[in-house]
């Protein structure tokens, strides 16, 4: 048992171990072979996407989603350097054991694709675009477990491990959310609104996971794998 309301699973992914954790008595196998299947295919586009992250590569598998997640940064070597740490550590967390909680969102009043629940809650100052701890100058990080939402898992394999790379930078990195203006439309195509500046891109999570699933796609021109329920 995993807390008052959820079951956990435990599954083995390339020699770690992932926990999935569904609501008591609606837990389906199906549902834990579906976040297998979304985590390893985000370590795998992380392991094809981050040794293409280098100043001197000008492929436009590359530079396109540079442009379009990270809205054309001036200096485009700082920004890819930034974008590499950034999502260096993603990969490193993602590839370590890990514990997804997986929702459902339908009666939600805002129903969210996924999120990590900050755990701080005192006094709290931003600097140079990081969160901290005004008193420990310790950097505040969203400390639960990543939530998927149930429909995403089971329905959209292109964009779920986009969501848990998003969530993984929020956890991990603390990465930010900026409203519509940093938010994808769905289809990946476009931010669902104007607005966001290419220095409130390089801390914006929807930016990165994008950025990892269009890369991939134009260098590899593959789509996610299928689904495995067994």
């Amino acid at each position: 048992m995993a807390g008052r309301w959820y079951s956990e699973t435990k599954i083995l992914v390339g020699g770690t171990t992932l926990i999935v954790k569904q609501v008591k008595f609606h837990g389906s196998p199906a549902v834990v072979y579906q976040v297998k299947n979304s985590l390893q295919t985000a370590r795998d586009w992380l392991r094809c996407v981050l040794p293409e992250i280098r100043t001197n590569n000008r492929q436009a598998y590359l530079t396109d989603p540079l442009s379009e997640c990270f809205k054309d940064p001036p200096d485009k070597a700082a920004a890819l350097s930034t974008i590499k740490a950034v999502l260096t550590t993603i990969g490193l967390e993602l590839g370590r054991n890990l514990s997804i909680k997986v929702r459902t969102s339908a009666n939600d009043a805002r129903p969210a694709a996924g999120y990590v629940r900050p755990y701080f809650k005192g006094p709290r100052e931003e600097v140079g675009g990081m969160i901290h701890h005004t008193e420990k100058g310790q950097e505040i990080h969203r400390r639960g477990d990543i939530h998927l939402d149930k429909s995403i898992v089971m329905t959209n394999l292109e964009r779920a491990p986009v969501v848990l790379i998003h969530e993984a930078g929020h956890k991990f990195i603390n990465l930010r959310d900026f409203g519509p203006r940093g938010y994808f439309n769905r289809d990946g195509k476009g931010f669902r609104a104007d607005g966001l500046t290419w220095q409130e891109a390089l801390q914006n999570a929807d930016s990165y996971g994008w950025f990892v699933s269009k890369v991939f796609r134009k260098k590899t021109q593959k789509r996610s794998r299928p689904p495995v329920f067994s």
